[in-house]
């Protein structure tokens, strides 16, 4: 529990450092669920910028942007971690500091090693059908992508900043823009 508790911290330390002071995140025990206590995301950003390309028939990023840190090892696992997270959308939160009550717009996952090296499970392999499972679900992923913090979401890479990073292509193959 203690460990989970610093990743959560060193974690919003990062994004604070990418985002900059104008952007609200909570972690630990600045949020509470008002329907079920332990059911919540790790991380709250409340006004992150988002992305402005627009998908044609899908929903883009909304904020505020609920993200789940865990560290899996198997494909499964992960698998599992996506899908536990998602039901995260449903509840409301209450921001201690603020003193609001929020519903999350997105739901995100990521894991301490694709935030250090890019590799979502274990396997570098693993993370096209991992990415592919999230984004059928609408869940962007936090990616380290050559020392960039994006955002993974259907088919695209997003800086977190909110510009377009990247896409990929036939057979796969990533272009960066």
């Amino acid at each position: 529990m203690r460990n989970e508790l610093l990743r959560q911290e060193l974690l919003k330390n990062l994004l604070k450092t990418h985002y900059g002071n104008a952007i609200q995140i909570y972690a630990k025990n600045d949020f509470i669920n008002t329907n079920k206590a332990l059911e919540r995301p790790d991380l709250i950003i409340v006004n992150p910028p988002l992305p402005n390309f627009k998908f044609k028939t899908e929903p883009n990023l909304n904020k505020p942007i609920g993200i789940e840190l865990k560290d899996t090892k198997s494909y499964g696992n992960t698998v599992n971690g996506i899908l536990q997270s998602q039901k995260y959308l449903k509840f409301k939160y209450y921001i201690k500091q603020t003193k609001k009550e929020i519903t999350l717009g997105t739901m995100a996952y990521t894991t301490s090693n694709a935030i250090k090296t890019g590799t979502i499970c274990k396997k570098f392999e693993d993370n096209k059908g991992i990415e592919r499972f999230a984004w059928k679900l609408k869940a962007p992923i936090l990616i380290n992508h050559e020392e960039n913090l994006c955002w993974s979401f259907r088919n695209k890479y997003f800086t977190i900043n909110g510009k377009l990073y990247g896409r990929f292509g036939e057979h796969a193959i990533f272009y960066k823009y």
